[in-house]
């Protein structure tokens, strides 16, 4: 699971730097979207190689990640995407109503 842990804490950071770029560069909302999209894809390898203590922990961890770094259209855009089944309905309403996206319900 370390590695795994790895990879999310280097995506956080990618996050925080994302957010740090105020420009009006249209890469920087690509970036935006595909550090969560490579969240997602963690996730899903995780799910299909830890064990289910462990997977289960991480599953948390990344839930935790978008609770705390989602807020905005391309958030939803991400959550609706083919990538985010790896996530449940229950997960994502869960994710949508405790992080800054829920005032877009």
């Amino acid at each position: 699971m370390t590695s795994y842990l790895k990879k999310l804490n280097a995506l956080e950071i990618a996050c925080r730097k994302n957010f740090e770029d105020d420009s009006d560069d249209p890469r920087v909302d690509d970036e935006y979207v595909q550090i969560r999209v490579n969240v997602l894809h963690l996730l899903h390898n995780a799910s299909q190689e830890l064990e289910a203590d462990d997977r289960q922990a991480f599953r948390r961890k990344v839930i935790a990640f978008f609770c705390s770094n989602m807020g905005c259209h391309l958030d939803m855009d991400v959550l609706e995407s083919d990538s985010a089944s790896v996530l449940s309905e229950s997960e994502i309403d869960f994710i949508v109503k405790n992080s800054a996206l829920s005032r877009w319900q």
